[in-house]
């Protein structure tokens, strides 16, 4: 019932209208006036507040542990977090308490967040959702501590959170209401949803959603360059192991972008609803990198250059780059999903000159 941390419950008096006291020009007035140089911080659209909330609410119905983030939340809580650090978890996850077992399954297991997950949430577009006469701000709320509550979170709300943080709050803020559908207090629930910020930060950074599009793409691109490049000197019969080090240098490109070694992750840092997209994106990387390796480890100390000559090289780079093409192609894929509603709409504002286009691309 507590708003999520930030404040993303503060309201804003901007009505888009000039103040009374600006002239004409819009710089003089009786108090000093302004030349119109006003901002706004950068807000989530509801479309994808929405959406965030969906994809939260279907990550806590997954039963396997690697792609339900709150499973995995639980077990580094236990592993990692130092001991004067933690708190009681077996409220919102009962097998919590018997420690460690080797049924990981089992020890996850929340019948709060399982009945949440299915939940029909009530979205408002503007103010706050029920909450006691105690508490100043709601951003979500429940109907009472148990199970067949009612779910209520506030899309006008938790549009002012910037897109770049949406995902980490939403989601902890889901975690605090299925503390208090398990019956816990606010105290416990505050507690869960800091220690998830906290987890959520460590694993994904700041870098999701268009930000994390924009930061990959350029590396990717940089591989596709690296095989085009040796696609002409195979041509020009350069040196054998030159080129074998161009695809040395593709695979450690590859092999350094953070996020592509998590398919699971990529589907939440992208604010994927449907993770097909990641799932075959991820299959492609995988395909091109093992391609890539095996090239490249094999030709260490010149056994390539001596089985090898320009004419089998040349299907070898062939057969990469279509690799890379079917990589490309499913990271086209990937973007659209991530960044445009079902209309194709971009979901983001301001658009990033990178992706400003890619929901009107057609996809091939």
């Amino acid at each position: 019932m507590l708003l999520v941390t930030g404040c993303p419950g503060k309201k804003s008096t901007h009505d888009g209208s000039a103040p009374a006291s600006a002239g004409v020009d819009g710089g003089s007035s009786q108090n000093g006036g302004y030349d119109w140089g006003g901002g706004e911080a950068i807000k989530s659209p509801p479309s994808l507040v929405k959406r965030t909330i969906e994809i939260a609410q279907a990550v806590a119905g997954e039963n396997k542990i690697d792609k339900n983030m709150f499973r995995q939340f639980l077990i580094w809580s236990m592993t990692t977090v130092a001991d004067n650090q933690r708190f009681d978890t077996t409220v919102l996850f009962p097998n919590s308490g018997e420690g460690l077992i080797a049924d990981l399954v089992k020890l996850t297991d929340s019948p709060a967040l399982s009945a949440l997950s299915s939940k029909k949430i009530k979205f408002l577009e503007n103010g706050d959702c029920p909450r006691p006469m105690t508490e100043r701000f709601a951003d979500a709320s429940v109907s009472k501590h148990n199970l067949d509550a009612e779910v209520c979170f506030s899309v006008g709300n938790l549009s002012l959170i910037s897109p770049s943080d949406l995902t980490r709050q939403v989601m902890g803020l889901l975690l605090h209401e299925a503390v208090h559908m398990a019956g816990g207090d606010e105290e416990l629930a505050i507690k869960f949803q800091e220690s998830f910020n906290v987890y959520f930060g460590i694993r994904f950074g700041e870098m999701l959603g268009e930000a994390y599009l924009a930061s990959v793409m350029p590396q990717l691109f940089d591989v596709l360059s690296d095989l085009d490049r040796n696609q002409a000197q195979i041509q020009q019969q350069t040196p054998i192991p030159h080129i074998y080090a161009v695809y040395g240098r593709a695979y450690g490109t590859l092999t350094r972008i953070h996020g592509l070694s998590d398919a699971s992750g990529l589907k939440l840092r992208l604010g994927l609803k449907d993770g097909k997209a990641a799932d075959e994106f991820f299959t492609k990387v995988e395909r091109l990198k093992e391609a890539l390796g095996n090239s490249f480890y094999l030709s260490v100390g010149g056994k390539r250059s001596q089985v090898f000559n320009y004419e089998e090289l040349a299907v070898l780079d062939l057969e990469l780059r279509r690799l890379g093409k079917d990589m490309y192609d499913a990271w086209t894929k990937l973007e659209k999903a991530s960044l445009c509603d079902e209309d194709g709409n971009f979901l983001y504002f301001p658009k990033t000159w990178l992706l400003e286009d890619t929901c009107k691309k057609p996809l091939t």
